[in-house]
């Protein structure tokens, strides 16, 4: 899956979406998070739905802006964001992730493969 078919996927998700740049590895967690608000808006039909604004990396992060605040639904958007922080940007894989070039999480492999110089978070 990439960001196209993710976001074609959950079109009323996206609607206002000005910014959706993150690596394919994290996109299953989007995924995840995507189907857990989708139920949540269709349990809420009288509420104003939660819609995504920005989903984006920074600091080697996930970062996920929506256009309301609920108390629920924040809750899973920070477990996301949590989440992302072990897990490579690139190909997904849960651990051993590198910091390389600009904060950027990836596999010890990813990190080999993008030719930039690397450091393991733990040293």
């Amino acid at each position: 899956m990439n960001i196209k078919q993710l976001a074609l996927k959950y079109p009323e998700l996206f609607v206002d979406c000005f910014d959706f740049s993150v690596g394919l590895g994290w996109l299953p967690i989007v995924d995840t998070l995507c189907s857990m608000i989708r139920r949540n808006n269709e349990q809420h039909p009288n509420r104003k739905p939660v819609v995504f604004h920005q989903i984006k990396e920074k600091f080697g992060n996930l970062r996920i802006y929506t256009n309301i605040v609920i108390n629920e639904v924040d809750e899973w958007i920070k477990f996301a964001e949590n989440l992302s922080y072990n897990v490579c940007e690139y190909c997904g894989k849960y651990s051993d992730v590198c910091l390389t070039g600009w904060i950027k999480n990836y596999c010890t492999y990813c990190a080999e493969l993008s030719g930039k110089p690397f450091q393991k978070k733990d040293e």
